[in-house]
């Protein structure tokens, strides 16, 4: 069977014409933010896209929190820093690792 996209309705449409109703869109089209009348409209905006967000992430509903059971497990001293190895659990079985870098002595420090 073969497919066919639908037209959006009120898009007239002579053999070969582009709709007018129909514009390609890319990186040079004009774009404004949508205005909302009041606070409450856009914190109502704001959770349906916050949910929309989570589920296509596969974060819906939010997983258990968990205990992160955080673990440094190395450090390397180095002039004027120390490198820490540092691991810690997201998720159950699932583990984030990474490298944690300090400057030696007495702070304050440039964030």
């Amino acid at each position: 069977m073969k497919k066919t996209a639908s037209i959006p309705s009120g898009c007239g449409r002579a053999r070969g014409a582009r709709p007018p109703c129909w514009t390609i869109k890319d990186g040079d089209t004009p774009w404004t933010l949508r205005t909302y009348p009041s606070r409450a409209a856009w914190e109502g905006r704001a959770a349906h896209i916050r949910e929309r967000l989570l589920v296509s992430l596969g974060l819906w509903p939010l997983p258990e929190r968990t205990p992160l059971k955080p673990r440094i497990f190395g450090r390397l001293e180095r002039e004027g820093y120390s490198v820490e190895k540092v691991c810690f659990e997201s998720l159950p079985g699932f583990f984030v690792c990474g490298n944690l870098y300090r400057p030696a002595g007495k702070g304050p420090f440039p964030g």
